[in-house]
């Protein structure tokens, strides 16, 4: 049976996935998106557990609706990538829709854009965190 989560569920878990990627910032910690360890027959098979459940690997990714998101940090950057859960197109509006969900207090005008067809992905400074 298939667990629906509320709205308010879904903005607590974003709520604490930010609070743990401050606390990372703060202790200079990296996030990493874990990668799956594959060889040639599961290669594909492992590539599409990888992108369908991202919760499942990362304890910087969440849902909100009908997509789940993770975060990774880079060197500079947030890097939030947005992904459709069925893994049909995703269109930038749509994944603004979520972006703005999970970060409502990070203006728009701070946050950067790679677009993508299936994901999109949203780049910021970790600064900015602290800013909500």
């Amino acid at each position: 049976m298939k667990t629906v989560t509320s709205p308010t569920t879904e903005l607590n878990k974003a709520n604490s996935i930010i609070e743990k990627i401050k606390e990372y910032t703060r202790n200079n910690i990296r996030i990493t998106i874990p990668r799956l360890q594959t060889d040639a027959n599961t290669e594909s098979r492992a590539e599409e557990a990888y992108l369908t459940n991202w919760t499942a690997i990362s304890e910087f990714a969440g849902t909100y609706g009908d997509y789940q998101y993770l975060f990774e940090g880079e060197d500079d950057l947030l890097h939030l990538v947005i992904l459709r859960q069925n893994l049909q197109p995703l269109t930038v509006e749509e994944a603004r829709v979520v972006a703005e969900g999970i970060l409502p207090n990070i203006p728009s005008s701070k946050i950067w854009l790679s677009p993508g067809e299936y994901t999109q992905h949203f780049y910021f400074g970790h600064d900015e965190l602290f800013n909500i």
